[in-house]
């Protein structure tokens, strides 16, 4: 019968028997299906090309490797709590308990329980080690800092990853101060202070100053047209001091006097106050045709 003739798998050329699986424009193996089944879901399997289900795999294969050797150690490998079926979080080359699986929700912008069960124990370790998780960071005397005022010297650095469920990309931000010693947190130190009081000569009597990447009037889209929203978001990075709301802010070295009242503000990641060295956006009720990228906003 031809059912149970050999066939070869069109991802990894190995002969095998039976139905196998159809993807868009071959068919694969039971190996390659439970290889797959790991890193995307399973309707994403059939109407891939060949070409794309392969790269998969390729991209992946450390991760795979990890998966097939993994068990479940007795504690966890970030904090050190013993390890329950009922107490952890499974990710694709380890496991960590259910308390920092929460961390990294919270760490990570926009971020879920399945998203945070697809990254890899090395991000995660990464991402909940850094001093913005454990709030403070420490210098070669031993002295403590809040990491939000070193931000100026050294901001968080946006990252997209795609994510295959959605087929979008997911926004995340690495924290460069998780990478530096005593020694290099010292020197960041060092230089916050400059950087601060260069700006605080620069722009003089302002207390708060703001640098314009992008003006944005946010809309929605219907069957009956496109229906705008009643504010405007000003996106950018806080150079000096914070932005608060209600905030009047006008545009620096123009000689005209024209100024916005802040109706929000907000710095990013999301939940974070904007203040300096993180990028935020300011949400405005006023119509703001003198305002363009590259503009500062300064308040006194």
């Amino acid at each position: 019968m031809a059912l149970f003739r050999p066939k070869i798998c069109s991802v990894c050329g190995r002969e095998y028997r039976g139905l196998g699986f159809q993807c868009k424009d071959g068919h694969f193996c039971g190996d390659c299906y439970d290889k797959l089944l790991l890193l995307i879901p399973q309707d994403h399997m059939f109407y891939n090309t060949v070409s794309k289900l392969k790269k998969t795999l390729e991209d992946n294969e450390d991760v795979l490797k990890g998966q097939y050797k993994k068990e479940m150690p007795q504690t966890c490998p970030i904090c050190g709590k013993k390890l329950g079926k009922l107490t952890s979080m499974e990710l694709p080359d380890g496991y960590i308990c259910t308390d920092c699986a929460e961390k990294a929700v919270d760490m990570i912008p926009g971020a879920g329980y399945e998203s945070v069960s697809r990254i890899m124990l090395s991000e995660i370790r990464t991402i909940l080690s850094g001093p913005e998780a454990t709030g403070t960071a420490k210098g070669e005397q031993g002295r403590r800092y809040d990491p939000d005022d070193l931000r100026i010297a050294c901001p968080l650095i946006r990252r997209l990853k795609y994510d295959a469920d959605s087929g979008a990309n997911d926004t995340f931000y690495e924290d460069p101060l998780a990478e530096l010693g005593p020694d290099g947190i010292d020197q960041v130190m060092e230089k916050a202070s400059r950087i601060r009081n260069e700006r605080r000569a620069l722009y003089g009597e302002y207390k708060t100053v703001f640098s314009v990447d992008l003006i944005e009037k946010p809309y929605t889209t219907s069957k009956t047209g496109v229906h705008y929203t009643g504010e405007y978001l000003i996106y950018g990075r806080v150079l000096l001091g914070r932005v608060e709301k209600g905030a009047v802010l006008s545009v620096y070295g123009r000689s005209e006097e024209r100024s916005v009242r802040a109706a929000g503000a907000e710095g990013r990641p999301s939940g974070k106050d904007a203040s300096e060295g993180f990028e935020a956006v300011i949400s405005v009720k006023d119509d703001v045709p003198f305002v363009y990228p590259g503009d500062v906003l300064v308040c006194r």
